[in-house]
């Protein structure tokens, strides 16, 4: 046969409290009405006199009960309307610092952009001045070394023919 499988209940302090708490309520509301029909069942022994105070008893008893839950209920309210509230405000301060870092940043970036694009146009000149200044030095080394082949090239033919012219 199969067993059934049962699950242990779990009575922690909130669950305690609860049950205290309602049956506190029931235990009140019982002798309430024990009071109650108590003073129904000896309607005809009392007097006109207690009747009255019985009633004006049990209808301040419910207008202060009524009173209570009204009041606990709007506190109630009024707390959770302060938690939203709460809530709000610290999301909106929140957001304003978010938007600060953000500018934050995006100064920070044009900054370096700014300042990447200086550097980069330093470096573009200097590097085309750096190119001029390679370009005129190689021409002037070229246009030295063609006027010394020529003049070796002059002075080796000068000696050929005086050679040849000699002989």
């Amino acid at each position: 046969m199969s067993r059934i499988k049962t699950r242990e209940t779990v009575k922690d302090i909130k669950t305690l409290d609860k049950a205290a708490v309602a049956s506190e309520r029931m235990k009140s509301a019982f002798v309430r009405l024990k009071d109650q029909a108590e003073n129904l069942i000896d309607d005809g022994q009392i007097s006109p006199q207690e009747y009255a105070q019985d009633k004006i008893r049990y209808a301040a008893e419910d207008a202060a009960n009524q009173a209570g839950n009204n009041v606990g209920s709007t506190v109630r309210k009024g707390i959770d309307e302060g938690k939203r509230t709460f809530r709000e405000h610290r999301q909106e301060s929140r957001l304003k610092k978010a938007e600060k870092r953000v500018d934050r940043y995006e100064a920070e970036f044009r900054k370096t952009e700014q300042a990447a694009d200086k550097s980069a146009s330093q470096t573009t000149r200097s590097a085309s001045s750096y190119a001029q200044r390679k370009r005129n030095q190689t021409i002037k080394t070229s246009q030295r070394k063609a006027e010394r082949t020529i003049k070796q090239s002059a002075r080796s033919v000068g000696k050929q023919t005086v050679k040849t012219g000699t002989k």
